[in-house]
This record gives structure tokens, sequence and C-alpha cells, in this order.
């Protein structure tokens, strides 16, 4: 048994385990969200692909008798599965007139691609075709870099977006969308000259693999914590939509003056936050602008406007303004709390997050439960087994 045979065997064998865990997972989800589902079935479809492309090269040795077999075999399965992987990235992070002009560009290439294929397969007969492989990889590099600017872009474009939108901790998101999709990225393309020289496909090839194995088990991890940001991810998009539609009316909007609230309005939008505050509403570690807009009547754009010209902030940085003031009082009436219970009693969604706060607030960087209970400090430091005044 070759050594390429048995890359093959374990590529399938991977993707077959991956298929079934991205399945699996769906009946797990405490929170069904639609774009994401959506996503996830594209992933299914890309990795269906690979199983059955590696099938094929298994089964008719493609890349065994031939390398330049074997490279127009993996471009042309390759290619659906590069925009198969873009288009679950695009699907949570653009609205949907976006989305359709990328996946118009990315049906653009497709089919490019399966046309200089048919061209070259008619003319010779064989997969044997120099002329139209070099096209086909030039095509194929063109749509991997494609594939991975454009939903890299859209990442960093909407993450300051969702880290005003949202009031919980998006590291989980974070972690997924950029960090995890950076890594698949910079080992696929990788593989672009990977396909061409056999020696470097059983270096590249293993590096995917792993790479793969992290980015859809991030893609499965962000599904179980996506209830703090599902629906501004769809609402916020949405509401941008006109924003986005082009270069006039983007100018337009630039140049036009800022809407004003009224002082009526002003006035009842103050009353509704501070009625939800005195409910210990910011205690839910799940609210965001959209379930704020609708706990209180008052609509998102409203909302935003009154952050933005009345308290010259965003609605992330209010909600941990309020949560900060209420950790700080609840650690001066009740020292002898933990950080795991101050944190959960005040809406943070981890200890981490209250931490990182305190820090940004205050400046201290060590102690800094002592600087609000110094009392209660002294009497934890003397006893070792209940320290949780001076340690996070």
């Amino acid at each position: 048994m070759s050594s390429l045979f048995l890359l093959q065997y374990t590529c399938l064998l991977v993707f077959a385990m991956q298929t079934l865990v991205l399945v699996v997972s769906r009946f797990q989800v405490s929170v069904v969200n639609r774009q994401y589902e959506k996503s996830r079935w594209s992933l299914v479809a890309a990795a269906v692909l690979l199983m059955i492309h590696y099938g094929l090269q298994m089964a008719f040795g493609f890349r065994a008798h031939s390398d330049d077999a074997g490279v127009i075999v993996n471009i042309l399965f390759y290619t659906p599965v590069t925009f198969l992987v873009a288009h679950s990235i695009l699907n949570l992070e653009c609205e949907k007139r976006r989305r359709r002009r990328y996946d118009l560009l990315f049906g653009i290439l497709l089919v490019a691609t399966f046309v200089a294929f048919g061209s070259g397969w008619l003319r010779r007969d064989s997969l044997y075709m120099p002329y139209e492989q070099m096209v086909l990889h030039t095509l194929y590099l063109v749509s991997m870099l494609t594939s991975i600017v454009i939903p890299l872009s859209e990442i960093h474009r909407n993450r300051s977006r969702v880290e005003a939108e949202t009031g919980g901790d998006i590291m989980p998101y974070v972690r997924y969308t950029w960090a995890g999709y950076l890594l698949f990225c910079c080992t696929s393309l990788a593989l672009v000259g990977a396909i061409m020289w056999r020696p470097l496909l059983f270096v590249i090839g293993p590096a995917v693999l792993l790479s793969a194995v992290i980015f859809n088990l991030s893609f499965v991890a962000m599904g179980y914590n996506l209830a703090p940001i599902d629906e501004v991810l769809t609402d916020v998009a949405d509401a941008s939509q006109s924003m986005d539609d082009g270069d006039a009316d983007e100018s337009a909007s630039d140049n036009a003056a800022p809407e004003q609230l009224p002082p009526e309005m002003v006035r009842i939008v103050e009353a509704a936050l501070a009625a939800w505050c005195a409910e210990k509403n910011f205690r839910d570690t799940t609210v965001n602008m959209v379930k704020l807009s609708q706990s209180i009547g008052v609509v998102r754009r409203i909302l935003s406007i009154y952050f933005d010209q009345h308290l010259h902030t965003t609605f992330r940085i209010w909600l941990s303004d309020i949560r900060f003031k209420e950790a700080q009082d609840y650690i001066k009436a009740h020292p002898e709390y933990t950080n795991e219970s101050v944190s959960s009693a005040c809406g943070f969604t981890s200890r981490s997050q209250l931490y990182k706060l305190f820090n940004d607030r205050t400046g201290v960087t060590g102690r800094w439960r002592s600087e609000l209970c110094p009392v209660m400090s002294r009497r934890y430091v003397a006893n070792a087994s209940t320290n949780s005044c001076t340690k996070c």
C-alpha cells in the first residue's frame, strides 16, 4: 500500500468524521439560528464533496497514475469546496445583497473553471491538457485568494459592529471567525502549490487536515455559544443594508445631516432605560441591542442615535459601565463572595470578563478587590482556604 493511498484514505476518514460531527451537533444546540444552520449545511456539503473526491482518487488512482491528472481532478473538486467554505462564513457575516454579489462572483469563477476543463477534454479526450492545466491552476489560485480575502475582510468589517451591539463576551465569535478561519486559509493557500508537487503534498496535506479539524470544531463550538450574538448578526446586517448598497448611497449618507431626536423622544428613551436598569435587566448575559430594543419598546435605530448623540458612547460601553458599577457595589456589600458569584450576579459571562473590565476601568492590574474591600481583604489573606478577595 503506497504512502499516497494512505494519505488519501486518512483524508477520507477525517472528513467522514467531521461530517458526522457537524450533523450530530445540529441536534445538540439549544438555540437554532437560521443563518448558522445554512452555514452548517454548506460545510457538510463541502465535506461530502471531499469524501467523494478522495474516494474517486483511491478507486481510480488519478494521482497515482499521473500527477497531471491528479492536479486536474484536485482543482475540479477543491474549487467548489473552497467556495462552499467561504459561503459558510459570508452567510454569517453579510447581509443578503452583499452575499449574493459574492456568490455571483464565486459562480462565475466556478463556471470558468469547468469551461476551461471542458474545452481541454473536448480537444484531447484526456486528463493530460498542459495548456488548459495552466489556465485551471491560475483560476484555482484566483478562486482561493478570492475565497480568503473576501470573508476575512467581512469578518474585520463586522467585528467592531458585533462588539458595539453585544453586551457579553464575544470571544467564541472572534475565536471562530478570525483565528479558526485564518488558520484554515493559510494551510489551504499552501495547498495551491502543493498539488503541483507530490513531495510537498505529504507535508502540506496533514497540516490542511489539522486546520480543517480545528476549523470545524470551532464552528461547532460557536453554535453552542451563539445565543448572545445571533440576533445582532441578523438584525444589524439587515438594518445596514441601505448603507452598504453602493458607493452612491454611501456618499449620500455621509453628506446628509445626522438625524436628531426630539426632546420628548429623548425623555422617553431616558425613562425607559432607567426603568430597565432599575429592574436589573442588565444581569441577563445574553442581552444585546436587539433585545434591549424589544424590551423597552424603542426602535433600535432610535437607541443607536441616543447612545451616539446624547450619551456619546456605544451600547456595549454603556452596558459595561452599568455592570461595572453594580460589581463595585456588590463587592463592597458582599466581600465574602467569590469572583464567579459576582460576575454571575452582575451579568458578566465569565470571571475573566469582569477581571478585564476592572483592569481597564481602574488601571489596577493586581489586587483590584483589595481596593474595594481592604478590611475583608486582610481577613481573607489571613485565611488561605478562603482567599477569594485577593485572588482572581
